[in-house]
């Protein structure tokens, strides 16, 4: 027996939490292994207990049938249990565990005036089968030794580590102000890089392109100012225009083996 309410007991069989219907006038305790009938119209009724695993002791026991009870066992030691007027455990002691539970309703920590510190030797661990929220009106810090952290406030988020990486199927990040990547080096692997800009601003000591091909379509105007300008085709240099124009401030020279004028 795991548990129970009035004479609607909670039993676990083969793994399972089932329920059964209390046929005898002696309540088993919680930890009994009872006997159970079919009732053939699928109910179970509890009909026997078969075996008392511990000798209990009640140590103390409010008005409203809460109760606090040491058991004995010879294989698993003593064992200290708050239960409810039901036979709910609601905390339990034993072999060097604790546990609390609410098998109903909310369970609720509350700290009204100071701080709630949950601490472990090992490792604290939070699940949720629906959900794991954690909230802060001010902020939410996570520390991982001396130097990492990560720390969530109402302005934005900081994440402090020395190394940072993430495998996504699909990511998508929207930025209503400005956003800068400082970095000693950049890398981007990629089949295909699309920009979309107004404008676009280079500002580098040295800009290296090696390219299997290139194209460029302007609109309008294109310009290149530099110091000196040097362009090599290994085979054919075209350039086509409507209109074509040279224009030099001194010399211009042009040098071939042969030089068609059309």
């Amino acid at each position: 027996m795991t548990g129970g309410r009035g004479a609607d007991l909670e039993l676990s069989l083969e793994g399972r939490t089932v329920t059964a219907r209390l046929a005898i006038a002696e309540r088993p305790r919680v930890g009994d292994e009872v006997l159970v009938a079919d009732g053939g119209d699928g109910a179970r009724y509890v009909i026997g207990v078969l075996r008392r695993l511990r000798e209990v002791e009640l140590l103390a026991e409010t008005e409203d049938g809460t109760k606090v009870r040491l058991r004995d066992d010879e294989a698993e030691g003593q064992t200290l249990t708050i239960e409810a007027a039901d036979g709910t455990i609601l905390f339990e002691h034993a072999g060097g565990k604790s546990r609390i539970s609410a098998p109903r309703g909310t369970l609720e920590l509350r700290a009204e005036a100071g701080d709630l510190a949950l601490s472990a030797a090992k490792r604290v661990r939070i699940e949720g089968d629906e959900g794991v929220e954690i909230a802060s009106e001010r902020t939410v810090r996570l520390d991982v030794g001396e130097g990492a952290h990560l720390s969530l406030t109402r302005r934005g988020a900081q994440l402090v580590v020395e190394e940072l990486r993430a495998r996504l199927g699909r990511a998508e990040t929207k930025v209503e102000g400005d956003a800068k990547l400082s970095a000693d080096a950049v890398e981007i692997a990629a089949d295909a890089v699309r920009t979309v800009a107004r404008r676009v601003s280079v500002d580098a000591d040295q800009l290296v392109e090696k390219l299997r091909e290139s194209y460029r379509d302007v609109s309008e105007l294109a310009q290149t100012r530099a110091g000196r300008v040097r362009m090599v085709a290994e085979e054919t240099f075209r350039i086509l225009g409507e209109r074509t124009l040279f224009k030099a401030r001194r010399d211009m020279k042009l040098k071939g083996e042969t030089i068609y004028l059309d």
